[in-house]
């Protein structure tokens, strides 16, 4: 007997065929609607923190110091000029305390006068020390003087500036969070 070709047959085969192809890849796709949810909302989380949303225990972490401090004085017909950076790391605790080590600033000193000169900065500093600090409003407060600091990228950078208008002296003071 001669067997013709039966075109509904094979289109219903071919179909068949096809249908558990894609069902077999569709099952085996990495990505669901559920995964995809915890994506965007993990997502969403770390937007808010860089947008600001943070909260004390999110700073918590060792950072990288970097400063800088210009001082100016004079008296008479003559007057000084220091600037100078330094250098450090502080770690900011849970429990509000934070330990802070650095090296002796360095820098010059600009003598001005009937005789002119520069000369290495001759000052004190450097060491560790601990002391407390909080975070209220967008900004980190370490107590012992230290300019307060705004909290800008998360928490990832923090910046402080003050001018003494009594003493002449202005900082510049940049942590970055090293972990």
């Amino acid at each position: 007997m001669h067997k013709t070709f039966d075109g509904r047959r094979f289109t219903s085969l071919f179909f068949a065929a096809l249908f558990t192809a894609l069902s077999a890849n569709a099952q085996s796709s990495g990505a669901t609607i559920d995964s995809l949810a915890s994506d965007l909302a993990a997502l969403t989380a770390r937007v808010a923190k860089l947008e600001g949303q943070i909260v004390a225990a999110d700073l918590v972490g060792t950072y990288a110091i970097h400063g800088i401090q210009v001082e100016l004085s004079g008296s008479g017909n003559s007057a000084q000029v220091s600037s100078y950076v330094y250098v450090g790391t502080a770690v900011l605790a849970a429990d509000g305390t934070a330990s802070l080590t650095s090296v002796p600033p360095s820098g010059n000193t600009l003598s001005i006068g009937s005789s002119s000169s520069v000369s290495p900065f001759m000052g004190s500093g450097g060491g560790t020390g601990t002391t407390t600090w909080t975070y209220a409003d967008g900004t980190v407060t370490v107590q012992g003087g230290a300019p307060p600091l705004a909290v800008a990228a998360g928490g990832r950078i923090l910046i402080g500036s003050s001018a003494n208008n009594s003493d002449g002296t202005n900082v510049l003071l940049i942590f970055t969070r090293l972990q």
